[in-house]
């Protein structure tokens, strides 16, 4: 796939709202879990942030997943596997006591 295409797809009505209601849906899931920066990530999206909702769809339609995205399934697996890149960029794990 192209960078057109890719951007085409990341700006697209229809990729876009696939996209952010399984982002939204993970939200939930991390938002309780017991890694802080996940957490983090998990609240802000359940907060409605856009900027980590956009951050979490731009890692999943430009990361190496990219070809498979037609399925659901592969979609939800896409998001979860770009769930601890994106919290790592924005909040921090706390050190071991």
């Amino acid at each position: 796939m192209s960078y057109a295409e890719q951007s085409e797809l990341y700006r697209s009505v229809e990729g876009r709202g696939r996209y952010e209601a399984c982002v939204r849906e993970q939200g939930l899931v991390f938002a309780f879990d017991l890694r802080p920066d996940m957490a983090a990530l998990g609240q802000a999206v359940v907060s409605g942030s856009i900027a980590h909702i956009d951050a979490v769809i731009a890692a999943v339609v430009f990361g190496p997943s990219w070809a498979d995205l037609g399925e659901d399934a592969a979609l939800l697996s896409a998001v979860q596997a770009q769930w601890p890149t994106v919290a790592a960029a924005y909040f921090e794990e706390e050190e071991p006591a």
